[in-house]
């Protein structure tokens, strides 16, 4: 590749430069156009509104990722670093305070190199070329920005302009302000705190020694820039007017770099093989010597193997008839399981039906040692099947005492009671459906919204406080987990819903007219319990009072 290096950066801020807001663009004290952080964001990811300078049906750009692979979470980034508040002194205390809108937040900087896009684009190999350079240019940024406490978010690369080139997008989540990023106002921010007391006294010899450390610190980032990635791919550090060459001089000195650069890379890739080469043949001996080895050690290992299977037969049949006996005293409940606590882990215990007599007790014990471990996990596993067991009985219990609660009530009020509430009541195993509960509304979810309006406008108040009540006892009848139940648990928040908008209280049966969340859904029907009859004592006892 030939040319020289080019590298520059800039920082931005969310208003763009100092002053007052205003919607028209705004330029620095050098006339220079004063970018917002959101236009330079623009820019990059090629806004139509922010990049007329380009065609608008050219590549896309081409995304880098750092900390972050989308424009979108570079936003939400940096409008987080862009609220940080900041610390500073007030009467000799710290305290804190937003950062100005004026404080520069974003980090940018962009590399070009010296290769046509449309070059590029025709030749694959070229064009990797290009991107390998450009990512390698990003990771020394990377290295260079987070010794001083930035975060790297992005490369863009983009191909829709003349020449090849990439932005990398930083900030510092910590402080909110990226000047520490920026070597030069870093370097020149540091000579004013060290000179702050000759400032007062000699403020123009002060500001050159500040501009003068400023550009020293740009020329040491070019320097490094150029000697950590440039360097290498046969760029010159500068252009032929530094150098004071002629055309054809500055010519032949990129012809030179260039060379130079494809010699040291074609040495590098003849080291490299021949490197590979000796080390497939060490790896080849390495691997011969290490079968070798592990031939003696099979062997060492299979003579031990044998040695230990004779061991392991004979307790094997221990450990086997161990197994048999434990199953056996756990399924008569002999042994039972023990749960772990914080004081002590888990383990087998006497249970109910164990041998009363100690000596049988440790005969049982002695038998089952051998497969302890193995016992233990069986035991548990039929301590769990034993513990839904028991929770199951115990719910249908509760359901059939909820049923016959429900049946008494039903008989005591003159109603049809359904064969399946009986039938629960009684103990027996019927499945319900929605036929069981008499009056219950079980709505699914996929229900017809129209038809459901209607049916509700169709239900006077008293009516669909009678529905609500049978819903309601027929979602406690019902098992969790079961689809009916579901249903009927959506018919209790339907006529709930519907009686909000009436103003009608399902509890006492009164309508209330101002409570209505839908006046017309209330106007439709009226009906309600009469207002109880108010008894009023009147009392004919004359009480004596001070005048």
């Amino acid at each position: 590749m030939k040319g020289y290096q080019f590298a520059r950066m800039e920082t931005y801020s969310v208003q763009g430069a100092p002053g007052k807001k205003s919607t028209g663009p705004k330029f620095r004290k050098s006339g220079e156009r004063a970018w917002t952080a959101e236009e330079v964001l623009d820019e990059a990811e090629r806004k139509p509104w922010a990049s007329f300078h380009v065609d608008p049906d050219g590549p896309t750009p081409q995304i880098l990722p750092g900390t972050v692979r989308t424009f979108a979470a570079a936003r939400a980034a940096h409008a987080e670093a862009s609220t940080v508040k900041e610390v500073y002194l007030r009467r000799g205390k710290k305290a804190k305070r937003k950062l100005r809108a004026d404080a520069r937040t974003l980090y940018s900087s962009v590399v070009s190199l010296p290769t046509l896009t449309k070059d590029a684009l025709a030749d694959p190999d070229l064009r990797e070329e290009c991107v390998a350079l450009l990512t390698a240019a990003m990771e020394h940024e990377r290295k260079t920005i987070e010794k001083v406490g930035g975060v790297l978010l992005m490369g863009v690369i983009h191909w829709d302009e003349d020449h090849v080139h990439a932005h990398y997008l930083a900030i510092d989540p910590r402080l909110g302000r990226v000047d520490g990023l920026h070597p030069g106002r870093a370097a020149k921010a540091a000579f004013n705190d060290a000179h702050a007391q000759e400032k007062a006294n000699d403020r123009k010899a002060i500001g050159q020694g500040a501009n003068r450390a400023y550009r020293a610190a740009m020329r040491q980032w070019q320097d490094d820039f150029y000697e950590a990635v440039f360097d290498g791919a046969g760029l010159l550090r500068f252009g032929p007017k530094r150098y004071r060459m002629t055309r054809a001089e500055y010519q032949k000195a990129l012809a030179v770099k260039d060379r130079q650069a494809r010699d040291e890379k074609r040495r590098t890739e003849s080291a490299a093989t021949f490197n590979e080469q000796v080390t497939a043949i060490e790896g080849e001996k390495i691997d011969l010597l290490v079968r070798e080895t592990e031939a003696a050690r099979m062997s060492a290992q299979g003579r031990a193997e044998i040695i230990r299977a004779e061991e392991l037969a004979s307790s094997a049949t221990e450990r086997t008839e161990a197994l048999e006996c434990g199953m056996k005293a756990i399924e008569a409940r002999q042994i039972d399981y023990r749960p772990g606590t914080q004081k002590r882990r888990e383990g087998l215990e006497f249970g109910p039906k164990a041998p009363e007599a100690e000596e049988e007790r440790h005969s049982l014990k002695d038998r089952i040692m051998p497969a302890f471990d193995v016992l233990v996990g069986f035991a548990r596993r039929v301590f769990g099947v034993r513990q839904r067991e028991e929770a199951q009985e115990a719910k249908a219990a509760e359901l059939r005492r909820r049923a016959a609660i429900l049946k008494a009530s039903m008989s005591k009020s003159q109603q049809v009671v359904p064969e399946g509430l009986t039938a629960l009541a009684a103990g027996e195993t019927l499945p319900l459906d929605e036929e069981s509960f008499l009056g219950a509304w079980a709505i699914p979810r996929e229900a017809d919204t129209l038809a459901l309006r209607k049916r509700l406008d169709a239900t006077p108040n008293l009516e669909l406080r009678a529905a609500h009540q049978a819903t309601r006892d027929a979602v406690l009848l019902t098992e969790d987990g079961d689809e009916l139940r579901d249903r009927f648990v959506n018919g209790v928040k339907v006529i709930e819903a519907n009686a909000a908008e009436r103003g009608f209280d399902l509890d006492t049966g009164r309508q209330d007219m101002k409570k209505a969340t839908n006046p017309k859904v209330a106007a439709l029907h009226t009906d309600q319990f009469p207002e109880p009859i108010k008894v009023v004592r009147r009392s004919l006892e004359r009480v004596r009072t001070k005048t």
